[in-house]
């Protein structure tokens, strides 16, 4: 029977294939086929009974072994970190980092939306992550700009929250993603699944995973399809294609690779929203406007195609020792004429500026970790060593920095405007930045007792940033600097189920690149150095969970001056506590929350005016709250609801005028359902999601930037395993 129907669902989709689409389409469509066909075998260990929420999980993993800290399980890193898995992507269906993590206060959205040019960016207690150094894909760099991971592909996503010098290299202090892509499976794998989000955006993920014969090639294979309209009538066409493979070449030898690659085009994006500061002289911002009304101009897109590739060999040396050596090449690819409103006053009077950006990432680099253990009498000892190299190579397009302006409009009398002039095809351009980063680095968890443990490590990183003229190819600037960041923990376990921890870490940040709103657009800042000090403790029970962690973090600061030129100088802080727990009770209710509080500030060495003011983009309090029901009248079914509170946030101090712009802080409550049951002796899995389900109007606020908040959204999927 399981054979019969498996040739019928086949036959279709070749049929299908034939009969419609474009090409891609016929390739998702046979790609099917045949994997269907070779997997008549394929067995399903589902019981849709057994549906219940994971409450924590001890065993997981920080990373794939890649950082300085090497591989231990998420209880017991003597930082803050949160973990997300693909069955939380899939039932909330997540568009975006910021969606992904809307259960945790301490992340809140950039100023972007789920499908503009600032998707991606995210700040953690109150820091920006950038685009740059605080991404990775199984512990290893990645640079993109302009578009989120397909998450289709994704196992899990961790967060590390603060300051990572020492266990990643150069990189902001608000944390790091790492991206766990799914891995081959020793059993056939077929699964296919369909979406739709508001307004007409409709999706397609094909997810292949096997072993050829018993020890031999392993496989994983995610394509995803997206295409349609958003509800701000933005044209979304999206493909994007990921490999994992690995071979086993000794008992204790394997070689892995990964491929990812992602195309990514968006017609009349959502445009960022500024104040100008030589002239807006309130304190608050115009009423929010209907972010279901099309504000880009046709002349407007955002086509970002990249590509990463990475293999290496994990080499299991001896017992309790590990080796893993990796290459890999990244390349992205980034156009976007993209249009910035400058606003004038509260009233909503702007200017549409926009600027004909071309970028390049080129981003080549290799690693070696090797981890083990041993004992020195009765003192143990968990090493990690390694050494990284990492080649980032920029290019601008030399229309980058020439900007153009509209006549003053009205956000509530608004038509979109039309643009002359944009360029057509890829504008002509130059390197504009090259980083080098060569590192070294050694830590030991050297554990006195089975409750007492010390964690010391030490990286030295020789780190090079240039910049150049795009037009004439001349070097403008150079830094060298070789930089010691160490890392000290201790670590107290009165549990196995507890970890407490004191620690201390250094990082060290690639400068920023100054933006289109500043007189000294385009020019390339400094390094930035932070310290961060952080007291926590995790708790991971059968029925409850619970992370709390109080921490101070330092950093250099950036600040725009009266003449609206962005400069270095002084000391930000950050100070702030967190805490987040969740709860089983009885059989079928889970529920959690989270709560950040957070004072960030301008401390010493900036001008007097600003001295005291607080950070923009950094909300003084945010919390959470989520419940989830599993419906026992009908197994596999579950409800979940979560609602996120923002505070005001501070998004440009103007000294001219002497006041500091701020976004009013908002609620936004979400809710949706989740089906997990068996059509057919199949694995079927629906899911449904109302997001801003209140239809709320806000503005989501960033540091200098904020955008309108998406409006209430329907997102709907179903999942097949064949």
């Amino acid at each position: 029977m399981w054979r019969t129907q498996q040739t019928t669902l086949s036959s279709a989709l070749r049929r299908s294939a034939r009969r419609n689409g474009g090409p891609y389409v016929r390739a998702f469509a046979l790609t099917a086929a045949a994997a269907i066909s070779s997997n008549a075998y394929a067995q399903t260990t589902f019981d849709p009974g057994e549906v219940h929420e994971v409450l924590v999980s001890a065993k997981r993993l920080i990373d794939s072994g890649a950082s300085a800290l090497g591989t231990r399980s998420l209880l017991d890193t003597p930082f803050s970190v949160n973990a997300i898995n693909s069955e939380d992507i899939e039932k909330h269906q997540a568009a975006s980092l910021a969606t992904l993590f809307a259960k945790d206060a301490s992340v809140a959205r950039e100023g972007g939306t789920d499908y503009n040019m600032y998707a991606q960016r995210i700040s953690v207690r109150g820091l920006s992550l950038d685009w740059v150094n605080s991404v990775r894909v199984n512990g290893l760099p990645l640079t993109y700009y302009g578009a989120t991971l397909p998450l289709e592909a994704v196992e899990e996503v961790h967060l590390l929250k603060g300051a990572s010098g020492f266990l990643y290299g150069v990189g902001a202090p608000g944390g790091i993603v790492n991206y766990l892509t799914k891995r081959p499976t020793d059993k056939p794998l077929l699964n296919f699944g369909v979406g739709y989000r508001s307004d007409q955006l409709f999706s397609q993920h094909l997810d292949v995973g096997g072993r050829v014969g018993d020890r031999g090639l392993g496989y994983r294979v995610n394509l995803v399809n997206e295409q349609g309209t958003t509800y701000a009538d933005s044209e979304v066409d999206r493909k994007a294609a990921t490999a994992s493979f690995d071979v086993p070449l000794t008992e204790n030898l394997k070689w892995v690779t990964d491929i990812l690659y992602q195309d990514s085009e968006i017609a009349r994006p959502e445009p960022l929203f500024i104040v100008d500061p030589a002239v807006y002289r309130s304190e608050r911002l115009p009423r929010p406007v209907d972010s279901t009304r099309r504000l880009a101009s046709r002349q407007a897109f955002s086509n970002t195609e990249f590509a990463s590739g990475t293999t290496g060999l994990e080499w299991r040396i001896a017992n309790g020792w590990d080796l893993n050596v990796n290459y890999g090449k990244t390349y992205t690819d980034y156009r976007f004429p993209y249009e910035t409103f400058r606003l004038r006053n509260a009233s909503g009077d702007y200017i549409n500026r926009m600027a004909d950006f071309y970028d390049e990432f080129d981003y080549d680099f290799a690693r070696a970790l090797v981890q083990g253990r041993f004992d020195t009498g009765s003192v143990t000892h968990h090493l990690t060593a390694g050494v990284s190299w990492q080649d980032l190579v920029i290019t601008y397009g030399t229309t980058n920095y020439t900007t153009r302006d509209q006549p003053v409009g009205n956000l509530f009398d608004y038509s979109p405007d039309v643009w002359t002039g944009v360029f057509d095809g890829t504008p002509p351009h130059g390197k504009a930045s090259h980083y080098l980063e060569k590192s070294a680095y050694l830590s030991d968890t050297v554990g006195f007792t089975e409750k007492l443990s010390l964690l010391a490590g030490l990286r030295f990183t020789r780190y090079l940033q240039e910049s150049f003229d795009v037009n004439s190819g001349l070097r403008t600037s150079r830094y060298e600097k070789d930089a010691t960041t160490p890392s000290l923990a201790l670590i107290y376990k009165p549990q196995s189920s507890v970890t407490a921890y004191l620690s201390y870490v250094q990082s060290l940040q690639q400068g920023p690149t100054v933006g289109v709103a500043y007189q000294n657009a385009g020019q390339q800042l400094d390094p930035i150095e932070s310290d961060q000090i952080e007291v926590g403790v995790k708790v991971e029970k059968a029925s409850w969970a619970l992370t709390a962690a109080v921490f101070r973090l330092s950093k250099g600061a950036t600040y725009v001056n009266s003449a609206n030129f962005m400069v270095q100088g002084g000391e930000q802080l950050y100070d702030g506590a967190e805490i987040g727990g969740r709860l089983r009770v009885g059989d079928n209710w889970v529920v959690g929350s989270s709560v950040v509080l957070l004072d960030a500030t301008y401390t010493k060495g900036v001008n007097d005016w600003l001295l005291d003011r607080r950070l923009p983009g950094a909300s003084r309090f945010t919390g959470t709250f989520d419940v989830s029901y599993e419906l026992p009248a009908i197994p596999g079914l579950s409800l979940h609801a979560d609602v996120k509170y923002l505070g005001n946030k501070v998004i440009n101090h103007i000294q001219a005028g002497d006041l500091s712009v701020s976004t009013p802080g908002y609620a936004v409550a979400n809710f949706g359902g989740n089906l997990r049951t068996k059509l057919a002796g199949r694995e079927v899995a629906f899911n449904a999601e109302v997001r801003n389900l209140l239809n709320r109007q806000y503005w989501d606020g960033a540091s200098n930037a904020f955008s309108p908040g998406a409006p209430r959204t329907l997102a709907v999927s179903a999942r097949v395993n064949f």
